[in-house]
């Protein structure tokens, strides 16, 4: 069976309330055969907080799933296992990762002006935007100098915003093609491989003395090599996880400040602006409502 907690905003209302709409709590069939949909928040809370440790005992397990989409492993690199986005790896797997991760990303009040700033410079330097381009490529900068500070960015802009909407795209369609056609997508499987090779390097370069350590104990079975698999999660940060998810937010954000949404009626209030000294509330709203990722799936 395939149980998912979505985001979907039609129950269960949050914020303490109680009050639910009938026939909606989940979906069944939903969003496909023999799988299970749950919207209830309540439920949702609920379900989640035992995630971790059915996920530790084996009694539930993902694979590799962006969301409700379960994507073509082929846009993996043969040197993790399983061949799936970091969601997918193996409980030990997560031990390993989830320090680096919070190292990464924790964003302090320093970190937070230091973006700040950088968006600024970013914005400045621009006489007209792109979206989702430009945005793409600023979350990127962002996200690789946090993992390797000082070093140079041997992947070129154009050439990975260009790579990761086909990647982003192809891994999702691919999945209902026979294996055989892969010859298809060989151009974006190449570069693709070149960025993970470039990153595997640097994460060797600045990681791999911690990451022996963790070899000697085969911390990342069943992956052969930690520094693979580390390589792999930096990756899928730059191509799934923050830089896709966060240049969509962003960008969902700024199309309710500044598009004509008259031809939606009250939905989006009128002249309306962030307030700038506390600007977390309206993304939140703005994410809840433009959901960048649908569910959350699992296996049992």
């Amino acid at each position: 069976n395939f149980g998912a907690t979505a985001n979907a905003a039609c129950c269960g209302c949050g914020g303490g309330s109680q009050r639910e709409y009938v026939g909606c709590a989940d979906s069944v069939d939903f969003p496909g055969q023999d799988s299970t949909s749950i919207q209830s928040w309540h439920q949702v809370v609920a379900e989640m907080k035992t995630m971790v440790g059915r996920f530790a005992r084996g009694e539930i397990w993902r694979g590799n799933e962006l969301g409700f989409i379960i994507s073509n492993e082929l846009f993996w690199q043969p040197e993790t296992n399983p061949k799936a986005v970091l969601l997918g790896a193996s409980p030990s797997q997560h031990e390993v990762l989830r320090p680096y991760l919070e190292a990464w990303f924790t964003c302090d009040a320093a970190c937070a002006e230091d973006v700040k700033a950088s968006a600024r410079a970013f914005m400045g330097g621009l006489q007209k935007m792109e979206v989702q381009a430009d945005v793409k490529k600023w979350v990127h900068t962002e996200l690789f100098k946090r993992v390797f500070p000082g070093a140079r960015n041997p992947i070129d802009l154009d050439e990975f915003v260009e790579n990761q909407n086909k990647v982003v795209s192809l891994s999702t369609v691919s999945q209902l093609l026979p294996d055989q056609l892969s010859f298809v997508f060989d151009g974006p499987l190449k570069t693709l491989r070149s960025h993970y090779e470039k990153v595997r390097g640097l994460v060797r370069q600045y990681y791999g003395a911690d990451l022996k350590a963790l070899d000697a104990r085969r911390a990342c079975y069943p992956s052969a090599s930690c520094v693979d698999q580390v390589a792999s999660a930096v990756l899928d940060t730059l191509y799934f996880a923050g830089g896709l998810s966060v240049p969509s937010a962003i960008s969902t954000g700024m199309w309710v400040l500044y598009a004509d949404t008259s031809a939606h009626g009250t939905t989006f209030p009128a002249g309306y602006r962030v307030n700038k000294y506390d600007p977390v509330p309206f993304y939140y709203e703005s994410m809840r409502f433009f959901a960048p990722v649908v569910g959350l799936p699992w296996w049992e």
